[in-house]
């Protein structure tokens, strides 16, 4: 008898030492899955010894509003997950739609070099003041790179012949400057 109530009461100070200890404030996500275990250790060892009534009606419903506050953690945690998640995927298609309406606009030619570069840059700026995944944000800047890769491919068709006239320009400009050294001496 004096064997069975050491037990008890060692299993009553352990429950209330783990819930003491566990609870005192808010737990990630695996510390939560861990009391969980230790919650389930705990009421095994109830099960296995022999304990009075009243004992295991205290372990049992001080474990059990304890397991039922890990459950609500863990949904609200999942809930406020599957929001981000939702914001995430709503942040990532409106910015893809910007992308893909600025490359429409510059494969189609109604959009000129200097203003596709302008939209690009509101764009990044755009992106960067929303919430986004990791991945997302690494998909979203590489697709803004393509754009600026073929903003550069078209500037530089439409370039070429403003650096033509650059160059001629440079050349009448080192012939001047040998008649005025011929003139000088």
């Amino acid at each position: 008898v004096a064997e069975r109530w050491r037990d008890e009461l060692a299993l009553l100070a352990d429950v209330a030492s783990f819930i003491q200890k566990t609870f005192v404030g808010e737990l990630k996500t695996h510390e939560l899955v861990a009391a969980r275990e230790e919650i389930k250790t705990l009421q095994t060892i109830g099960k296995l010894l022999t304990l009075s009534t009243d004992a295991f009606t205290r372990t049992r419903l001080q474990l059990s509003e304890s397991w039922d506050s890990i459950k609500t953690v863990l949904k609200e945690k999942k809930k406020a997950q599957s929001e981000q998640r939702q914001g995430f995927r709503f942040h990532r298609e409106t910015i893809e739609g910007e992308i893909e309406r600025v490359r429409a606009a510059i494969e189609g030619g109604t959009l000129k070099v200097s203003d596709g570069q302008k939209e690009l840059r509101t764009i990044d700026t755009h992106m960067r003041s929303l919430s986004l995944g990791h991945q997302d944000g690494r998909t979203l800047r590489e697709k803004l790179g393509e754009i600026e890769t073929l903003i550069e491919q078209k500037g530089g068709a439409d370039k070429k012949p403003a650096r033509q006239e650059w160059q001629e320009q440079k050349a009448k400009a080192h012939e001047l400057c040998v008649r005025a050294a011929a003139i000088i001496d």
